[in-house]
């Protein structure tokens, strides 16, 4: 069950309330007002996780894409960070995920998380 928490977070330049998930899990979010599954124009967009407890270790190399590449790493605090996808040319699907007890993510996440964009 999600906490009901609510975070006033930067994404992309946009305040965006974020329900924060349950510990040991985490949330993926595409700035810009992109929905999971949505379209977009863009080439270049922010993706952010949200983890449901304080983790460390967030690297890089914990976001793994598909149709695209991710650089200007960023952690905003203990329950989130951020990475710049870039979208590889005239890709019809992206999409971005962070594995289960992969990445040096502590405490580790319990399940993978991903979300897609065309």
């Amino acid at each position: 069950m999600a906490l009901l928490l609510m975070l006033l977070a930067m994404v992309g330049g946009v305040k965006a309330a974020v329900v924060r998930p349950e510990a040991g899990k985490a949330t993926l979010l595409w700035a810009d007002g992109i929905p999971n599954g949505g379209t977009t124009t863009l080439l270049e967009v922010r993706v952010t996780a949200v983890y449901g407890s304080n983790v460390t270790g967030t690297a890089l190399q914990d976001f793994h894409v598909t149709g695209g590449s991710v650089s200007d790493f960023t952690v905003v605090n203990g329950f989130m960070a951020s990475a710049l996808f870039t979208l590889s040319g005239l890709v019809v699907d992206v999409e971005c995920r962070m594995f289960a007890f992969s990445g040096a993510v502590f405490p580790r996440l319990e399940e993978e998380v991903f979300i897609t964009m065309r």
